[in-house]
């Protein structure tokens, strides 16, 4: 072999060296990104979980109570009633992560950020149909049956949003315990040795 060869060898050598060491510079950096997306997600989860659990219970509360007749009330009030409760739902501030926070919670298995967005779109949806107008003068206009299936469609809406929901926090609880675990007694206390 000539010197000329040992250059090309040399050359070809150097070229695929610096391939293999950009494409491992490069997915190591991915990884490293992953990982601190992942560790920002389960900060936001463990900063979210226990206020979008109690968004969760109001819905159920509300879902759960409808269909239950009060026997003083004709049907038609109780449907009323139950509209009203539930608009009255609606306008309160139930809890939703603003858009940056559903951003930082997408890593999270089993597409948390999206459940948590469907089911405040599922909310959104019944708000849209709240009239405007204080709770006691609303009449929720048309015929019993339309009132009835009115009150059907916003409880299937609500049911929805609570379900997605349910599914979401169990995920922000996972997340944030696998980022926040509870402190051992020798975390808090210290070691054994120290505290005698």
């Amino acid at each position: 072999m000539n010197a000329g060869d040992w250059i090309n060898v040399a050359n070809a050598f150097g070229t695929s060296a610096a391939a293999v060491i950009a494409l491992w510079l490069g997915l190591h950096a991915h990884s490293r990104t992953s990982a601190d997306e992942i560790a920002r997600a389960r900060l936001f989860a463990a900063r979210v979980s226990a206020r979008l659990g109690s968004t969760a219970e109001k819905l159920r509360l509300h879902t759960a109570l409808s269909g239950f007749a009060d026997v003083e009330v004709s049907e038609e009030q109780g449907v009323m009633d139950q509209l009203q409760g539930i608009a009255a739902l609606v306008r309160t501030d139930l809890y939703f992560p603003d858009d940056a926070a559903l951003i930082a919670l997408t890593p999270l298995p089993n597409r948390c950020a999206h459940r948590i967005a469907r089911a405040a779109d599922y909310v959104d949806r019944v708000r849209a149909q709240v009239p405007t107008l204080p709770l006691r003068l609303m009449s929720f206009g048309g015929d019993a049956d339309s009132k009835r299936k009115m009150l059907q469609r916003w409880v299937a809406d609500l049911d929805a949003a609570a379900s997605l929901l349910s599914a979401a926090i169990a995920e922000c609880i996972a997340a944030a315990d696998l980022g926040a675990p509870m402190p051992s007694a020798e975390e808090i206390y210290g070691p054994l040795e120290d505290r005698s």
